[in-house]
């Protein structure tokens, strides 16, 4: 007669990796309560300042552990725990422990594993992978050593076609060595490259559990190991009692999602399925096949798939059925309203449905605990929905199946007096009593609710679908832009630029806004405050000195800089502003079109992540402005720029790690870099564009792109200008006679916005997009080509009409200029009416011992004639329908 389990088990040292996770607590309770196991070592590490020893005390506490409490007390004493971590080396255990398990463990049970779908994937092979490696290292040693088992998962292998999945290993074209390799010295380059590595597969978590299973094959040398794969983990059928759960993993998710009224459309095909195994089960699995191995040895490496697909099936559908109907008998405390659910695969459909069903009850219930000054969390909550339906739509949107052909044959080996403890088959359960089972278990075990107050839930459920009928008619009352500034601190960077002096004044003159904080950078040894003094002396300023002189006491300047890391601030700045800043209008950028690249990706891509990064802390954040440019996406054809992102064929991780350890390689290549970009603003603008939409997680974000700015209509007074950007350095150029010859399309107009409609464009944006929230990134094309048109020809002759009328001071010539786009006419004409007249007056400069300066003059007019031609030569279009809306 085979020898029972519990026969086997008696006496024995057990090995137990993953312990303090849902399959550990499972499988330690079950075997300190029906085996005579001599010890279980389990490694726990240090987590949170919490030791493992106290985080193993934390852990026994959980209800998993009521039955054994009661019935084995002292089976507790029988676990001892060991410092150790699976993802470092040498398991981070210490070497009087490695002699110690060597000596004594008989079974190892290797459950550790990082399961978070999107876990970088270094972190998935560092632990999946290597620490895989270095327990079967370690077993290797084991004197005593049964059987060594490596819990995977059913999902290990890609659904490639209609076939079910095979009880057998499928070949990995990675190498493991080298996986782990890259992971140990280049993690961030392959958490860049991830998706392109695992390729077919939807996550880093199976694909790391395909590689540890190839590289279990192949290194196990002699060993006696095992490798089980269950599918979804749910609830417990029996043991240690009905619904034990430690997860929303699977249908205990869906239901209570249902239940809590926060869950109303999922993505799934409603009629496939999910292979599901009751954690009860899956516990006896593992115990049974290492049993099962240790007395079916075999040449071949034995892979079990713990599926029970073939013997229990509830669609989605059913499920989402079954599930309304019985929540209202088992409803949840604090439930935010009655349970229904719609399911979709169809893309468009389940956006609809989201945003009908998911967000505006999200945004409406918000607006209510903002109006009772409570933390908003459902628009949150359904972001991190949403993102969960995305990374399991691959489960949900088509059906798997599995072959357990291997798996059932070790049903028959357990002997019969051990059937009933050991059971590994699914009981005749129907998909109702199955649901009740895990709706009570979720009370007791994830939500901790009692049954006592279950009346008064079921008749608030009542209450809310009486409710439902009549939010259709519920409006929210629009907040007042100056009404939402008011009293709320705000963040600007560039403050000493164009559009933040403009920013500036405007607010400070038109709103109640209770501080302006502005990052300024120590630049010619004058400090931060002393720049700011001097910004504060500007001419933009004359109207608010007039009407609020008091307003500059608002403004706080912080001594940092955008183009450094941690953006070059104090830890006490840096908390203030994560205490009270609730606007970020981030400006600052390097603008020059030739600037170096280096220069470009430091200032307007790291240095707006780490703006970002600063964001994230900060508790009242209600809008981040990134203020990009119109110009952003280069013109490829003869269609017009869109208010959407264009995709970036670079990596931003790659260009800021470029910049900071190679910036002279990369301006010596940046022509090579920027390609299709005419200058490295443009380049480095549109990098950073897609990087916000990245990094941005929940944060309420918004990007505005204005084209050329040029001087105000109106605001602080009209005509104000800082610089001589578009059409004012043309009519400048002229009036002063330095400009003759300019290169451009006559007929073409530049798309241009004035300042203060520019600054209206950065405040309204962003109340927009507090009160407006939605999943896409909002983009809007300031731009006003389709409004406003002046043509290059127009221009010259206003310019050439009105310059005698308005003459400038130290004008050089008649004002006059000649267009062309002709290279080789450009020339004559420049060579002709620039160069020859800048040598005659240079030289009569230099017979009056004067210093020359028209032919320098002349050769920076070129390069800039050459570095807008892009711009000038061209008819670029905008879309702006988003932004007119």
């Amino acid at each position: 007669m085979a020898e029972t389990i519990r026969g086997w088990l008696h006496g024995k040292d057990v090995l137990i990796t993953g312990g303090t996770g849902y399959f550990g607590k499972g499988l330690i309770e079950k075997l300190l309560r029906t085996t005579e196991v001599r010890r279980i070592y389990l490694i726990i590490r240090s987590k949170r300042d919490l030791s493992p020893e106290t985080r193993w005390q934390q852990v026994c506490q959980n209800l998993v552990f009521e039955r054994l409490r009661s019935e084995r007390p002292d089976a507790f004493s029988k676990v001892a725990v060991l410092d150790g971590d699976v993802a470092e080396k040498g398991l981070g255990l210490s070497d009087r422990d490695r002699r110690e398990l060597c000596e004594n463990v008989a079974v190892v049970f290797h459950a550790a594993a990082c399961v978070r779908f999107d876990d970088p994937l270094s972190s998935a092979i560092l632990l999946n992978v290597r620490g895989t490696k270095e327990l079967l290292d370690l077993a290797k040693s084991m004197k005593k050593l049964e059987c060594f088992q490596y819990v995977s998962t059913a999902y290990s292998t890609p659904k490639l076609n209609d076939e079910k999945i095979g009880e057998v290993l499928y070949p990995q074209q990675y190498d493991w060595r080298t996986l782990i390799d890259i992971a140990e010295r280049e993690d961030n380059l392959m958490n860049l490259l991830q998706h392109k590595i695992i390729t077919v597969y939807p996550n880093t978590y199976t694909f790391s559990k395909c590689v540890a299973e190839n590289m279990v094959a192949q290194i196990k040398e002699n060993l006696p190991v095992v490798i089980l794969r269950p599918s979804v983990v749910v609830g417990s059928l029996q043991e240690p009692e009905p619904g034990w759960i430690d997860n929303l993993n699977g249908p205990a998710g869906i239901l209570c999602g249902m239940g809590a009224g926060v869950l109303r459309v999922f993505r799934c095909q409603p009629e496939t399925f999910l292979d599901i195994v009751p954690i009860d089960i899956a516990v006896n699995a593992m115990i049974v096949s290492a049993w099962a191995t240790k007395h079916k040895r075999t040449e071949k490496l034995p892979v079990y798939n713990c599926t029970y697909g073939d013997t229990f099936q509830a669609t989605f559908e059913e499920l989402r059925e079954i599930g309304e109907k019985i929540t209202p008998v088992l409803p949840v405390n604090n439930d935010l309203w009655y349970p229904f659910a719609c399911l979709t695969a169809n893309t468009y459909y389940l956006h609809f449905l989201f945003y009908t069903l998911q967000v505006l009850p999200a945004w409406f219930v918000d607006s209510l605990l903002i109006i009772l000054r409570k933390e908003p969390r459902l628009t949150k909550l359904n972001i991190r929905i949403y993102k969960a339906m995305n990374a399991l739509k691959y489960f949900s949107c088509q059906q798997f199946e599995f072959d357990n052909t291997n798996y059932k044959s070790i049903f028959n080996l357990i002997p019969s007096e051990e059937r009933e403890i050991f059971d590994l088959k699914f009981k005749e359960v129907t998909k109702s009593e199955l649901l009740v089972i895990y709706g009570k278990g979720l009370k007791k075990f994830i939500l901790h609710e009692k049954d006592e107050d279950l009346d008064n839930v079921i008749l608030l459920i009542l209450v809310l679908i009486v409710m439902e009928n009549s939010l259709q008619n519920s409006k929210k009352m629009a907040e007042t832009i100056r009404g939402w500034l008011h009293g709320k601190d705000v963040l600007i960077t560039g403050g000493t630029g164009y559009f933040g002096k403009g920013l500036i004044e405007k607010l400070l003159r038109t709103t109640e806004v209770r501080r302006i904080y502005l990052i300024i950078r120590s630049k010619r040894d004058l400090s931060p405050e002393t720049r700011w003094q001097q910004v504060c002396q500007n001419l933009v300023f004359e109207r608010l000195r007039s009407e609020r002189p008091d307003a500059f006491s608002k403004v706080a300047v912080l001594d940092g800089d955008v183009a450094e890391k941690g953006l070059g601030l104090s830890d006490r700045d840096r908390r203030e502003l994560c205490e009270n800043v609730a606007v970020v209008f981030h400006a600052a950028a390097c603008v020059r079109f030739d600037d170096p690249l280096s220069s470009a990706i430091l200032l307007n891509v790291r240095g707006t992540k780490e703006l970002l990064d600063l964001a994230k802390s900060m508790k009242k954040l209600e809008c981040f402005q990134y203020v990009s440019t119109a110009y952003s996406t280069p013109k490829l054809n003869d269609e017009k720029i869109g208010e959407v992102l264009y995709p970036q064929q670079y990596d931003w991780r790659t260009l800021i790690d470029i910049a900071e350890r190679e910036d002279n390689l990369m301006n010596l290549l940046q022509h090579k870099i920027i390609t299709v970009y005419p200058n490295t603003y443009t380049f480095s603008k549109s990098i950073a564009e897609n990087m916000v939409a990245q990094i941005k997680e929940n944060l309420p974000v918004v990007i505005l792109r204005p084209s050329v700015v040029v001087g105000s209509l109106q605001e602080p007074e009209p005509g104000w200008i800082d610089n001589l950007n578009g059409p004012i350095g043309i009519l400048c150029g002229i009036g002063t006679g330095v400009l003759r010859v300019s290169r451009c399309q006559p007929e073409t107009f530049l798309d241009m916005v004035p300042i203060d409609v520019v600054v209206n464009a950065m405040i309204v944006s962003a109340w927009v997009t507090k009160h407006k929230r939605t999943e896409k990134l909002p983009v809007y094309n300031c731009t006003y080509g389709d409004t406003f048109q002046t043509t290059y020809e127009e221009l010259r002759e206003i310019g050439e009409a009105i310059a005698p009328e308005l003459p400038v001071n130290n004008d050089l010539w008649y004002p006059f200029v000649y267009y062309a786009n002709n290279p080789y006419y450009l020339h004559f004409l420049f060579y002709t009416l620039q160069v020859l007249p800048a040598w005659f007056v240079d030289s009569l400069l230099i017979i009056l011992r004067k210093e020359p300066r028209l032919t320098k003059l002349n050769i920076r007019i070129y390069k800039a004639m050459n570095a807008l031609k892009y711009f000038s030569c061209q008819q670029i279009e905008f879309d702006n329908t988003n932004y007119k809306s």
